[in-house]
């Protein structure tokens, strides 16, 4: 009588339930902004988009599930900036944090070849450059690091201040324009003491839609400065 070996049943591997997102859940940071967050506040996902020849950067703290964005023009003062994200993100514990940096336009970009330079010096070491991508939006999230690119603007909260932001952003091009100089980031954004969000009417979005994001076409789309 031949003998059979049964096989051993594979356990089905169970999906993970993805938590969904709410727009209530992102804030927008406009040029010359920073923004930090972390997994525990209500804004635990920082965006921007019309990078075109600007350059976006996000930093995360795998340790203390922080993270820091922001929209980088050309009258941006790199070393400042790339500093006070430094000390923002690092004030427990130097760590080395996980840093990715995005542009419209990669091709004879002074600005992202300044930053690749000043990430090399040795008081910024810390921040290990992960990975550039070619993208005109940007998002991170506290809550794993991950990074989306292609954001459709609707998805981010722009908070009621945002054209005031880009305005104030023109007058720093002006500033810019007449004496030279370059102008500091600032810390527009700290979502980690934040308790309360201001809801939003919204779908919930599945974190899976963010992967996949497509920029979308809308006539009324926020604007950026340009310069």
């Amino acid at each position: 009588m031949p003998i059979t070996i049964k096989q051993p049943k594979q356990k089905r591997k169970q999906k993970r339930k993805q938590k969904p997102i709410n727009v209530e859940n992102f804030f927008a940071i406009s040029q010359g902004e920073v923004g930090i967050t972390n997994n525990d506040s209500p804004k635990y996902i920082l965006g921007t988009f019309n990078a075109n020849p600007c350059v976006i950067l996000t930093a995360y703290n795998p340790n203390t599930k922080e993270i820091a964005l922001t929209h980088i023009d050309d009258i941006t003062d790199l070393l400042q900036t790339l500093s006070m994200i430094n000390r923002e993100l690092t004030k427990k514990k130097k760590v080395d944090l996980i840093v990715n940096l995005a542009t419209g336009e990669l091709d004879d970009n002074s600005t992202l070849q300044s930053l690749k330079d000043h990430l090399n010096e040795a008081h910024l070491q810390n921040m290990k450059l992960e990975k550039i991508i070619t993208a005109d939006s940007l998002a991170i999230d506290a809550r794993n690091g991950n990074v989306y690119q292609d954001i459709p603007y609707e998805m981010l909260d722009l908070n009621k201040d945002y054209e005031k932001r880009i305005k104030k952003r023109c007058d720093d091009i002006m500033v810019y324009i007449s004496s030279i100089q370059k102008i500091e980031s600032q810390l527009f954004f700290d979502g980690r003491n934040l308790t309360n969000s201001n809801q939003c009417n919204s779908n919930e979005i599945n974190d899976s839609s963010l992967q996949n994001s497509q920029p979308l076409i809308n006539e009324n789309k926020p604007s950026t400065s340009k310069i």
